[in-house]
């Protein structure tokens, strides 16, 4: 049931947009790039929003990771601005490349504060059933939310969310 864990299933998704960016790069032709663009940065948001509503409620009330949470959502609205910024320029143009890459730089720059430092913390505060739940809990999500569909791509208050979080039962 491992492989059903939510850091096993986050980090999944890490190696996936490492290897989505690569291929972004290889890709020429203007319709290739806005349909490749287009599912990477839907799955992006997938993945912030996934974090919202199943993670980092988690790393807040049963792992009392309250700064990591808050900075977390701060790296989701940059990474949710910069994915914006993509789409603001002509695809395949230099500006669409260079926004495109700073989308890159912010959302590998999250994943590697996540994999060092949240996603172990939470493993060793989070026992292996409720971390399977969560994994359960995260597919469901990614299911219902298949493309991004219902999902705002709204910036979160980090300060709100995490008194919010605090305010639930663990």
């Amino acid at each position: 049931m491992a492989d059903i864990d939510i850091n096993a299933l986050i980090l999944s998704e890490h190696e996936v947009f490492r290897r989505d960016f690569d291929n972004l790069e290889q890709l020429s032709g203007t319709d290739e790039l806005r349909a490749a663009w287009q599912a990477l940065a839907d799955q992006l948001e997938v993945h912030a929003s996934g974090e919202e509503a199943v993670f980092y409620p988690h790393v807040v009330r049963e792992a009392g990771d309250v700064e990591d949470t808050k900075h977390a959502l701060q790296d989701h609205n940059e990474i949710r601005e910069a994915a914006q910024a993509v789409d603001q320029h002509e695809v395949g143009s230099d500006d669409w490349w260079a926004a495109v890459r700073r989308a890159r730089e912010v959302n590998g720059e999250h994943m590697e504060e996540e994999e060092r430092e949240i996603l172990p913390s939470f493993r060793d505060s989070v026992g292996t059933e409720r971390r399977t739940e969560l994994g359960m809990e995260w597919l469901q999500f990614h299911d219902e939310h298949e493309r991004a569909k219902g999902l705002s791509g709204d910036a979160k208050d980090p300060e709100a969310y995490v008194q919010e979080q605090e305010q639930e039962p663990a």
